[in-house]
């Protein structure tokens, strides 16, 4: 098994990583920071001394990065499961990504996105398995009439825009497992 994991180096990612490593899976690790994610990987290796773990640079703030992943995996010939595990919480009001839009927002919402549009000649091809979407248990504070406010604007607390984006990630989550019918397999956790 073959699974890539973003937002690789701490938390939920870094924990996915150390699972699939213990039970002798391929991990290919898509990180921001290269340094964190090596050191990431080396904790892996004091675990798992023969553990195969590749590191990707993978920033879901940045489209430009996003666009890269697809060239920098095409060794790959195929991935059980992408885990799309990378996002943030509460950062400064005044953040936006390079394209302009609200860190939360653009980062947890957008960049999953553009990620997912990016793999999706991936995914037709049969190459990538299963997406597994991270979701959160805020999910249901995030509802909203009008998500569009929430992309180029920074509108209530850090903690909305959390929840909105992550209800929004939640959405498309649904809507995929219908798009993507017959071609992966689609997975929300929280």
């Amino acid at each position: 098994k073959r699974y890539l994991v973003t937002g690789a180096n701490s938390g939920l990612g870094f924990s996915a990583c150390k699972t699939f490593v213990l039970k002798g899976a391929s991990v290919i690790m898509a990180c921001r920071n290269l340094e964190r994610a090596q050191t990431a990987k080396q904790k892996l290796l004091e675990i798992v001394p023969h553990g195969n773990i590749d590191i990707v640079q993978f920033d879901q703030a940045d489209k430009e990065s996003i666009d890269s992943l697809p060239k920098q995996i095409e060794k790959y010939e195929h991935i059980d499961a992408v885990v799309l595990n990378a996002g943030i919480f509460h950062p400064d009001k005044n953040l936006f990504t390079k394209q302009g839009y609200s860190l939360t927002v653009g980062t947890n919402f957008v960049g999953l996105y553009f990620t997912i549009e990016a793999l999706k000649k991936m995914i037709k091809e049969g190459r990538i398995k299963r997406l597994v979407l991270v979701t959160s248990c805020v999910t249901h504070f995030g509802r909203s009439r009008h998500y569009e406010k929430y992309f180029k604007k920074w509108h209530r607390s850090g903690f909305k825009q959390y929840a909105v984006s992550k209800r929004m990630i939640y959405e498309y989550g649904l809507y995929l497992s219908t798009a993507l019918f017959g071609q992966t397999e689609v997975t929300l956790c929280h």
